[in-house]
């Protein structure tokens, strides 16, 4: 595990698809290593403000090393609750969100080369649920964006 006590919290590596209403959201997330407990606060802390306030997370226990409770999440107050997902659920993250709904994002492995990521990236593009749909980038640094 690489965290350092005082260090700053990297940005996620996030890919949000929105409707053009952003009233539905799903994505590709792809974490820098293994520990829930450490990917979680970038994840949240990345999370656009329009897309909603994460109360919850259910994740895929397969896809971490730890496999958390609780998580705590810095400048919020309280703990996150975080749930495991049935095994059918892999490489899966279900946020919770306050006003009750819910949104879905593909992990992707931490270890996956760019063309890897940038396969998702394309099976998200055109995985769209409806038409209108487009991806878009959300904090996801250069060295790590999809050619």
């Amino acid at each position: 595990m690489s965290s350092d006590a005082g260090a700053r919290p990297r940005s996620a590596r996030l890919v949000l698809q929105c409707s053009p209403s952003c009233a539905d959201v799903g994505g590709l997330w792809w974490p820098h290593e293994r520990f829930l407990t450490v990917e979680l606060p970038s994840l949240v802390g990345s999370w656009p403000i329009v897309e909603g306030h994460i109360v919850g997370v259910s994740y895929s226990r397969w896809d971490w090393d730890d496999h958390p409770d609780l998580v705590e999440i810095p400048r919020r107050r309280g703990l996150l609750r975080a749930r495991t997902l049935p095994p059918t659920a892999a490489h899966t993250i279900a946020l919770a969100m306050l006003d009750g709904s819910r949104t879905s994002l593909v992990v992707v492995a931490p270890d996956a080369t760019d063309d890897a990521v940038a396969g998702a990236f394309e099976r998200l593009a055109f995985a769209s649920p409806r038409p209108g749909w487009a991806p878009r980038i959300g904090r996801m640094s250069r060295a790590s964006r999809p050619r």
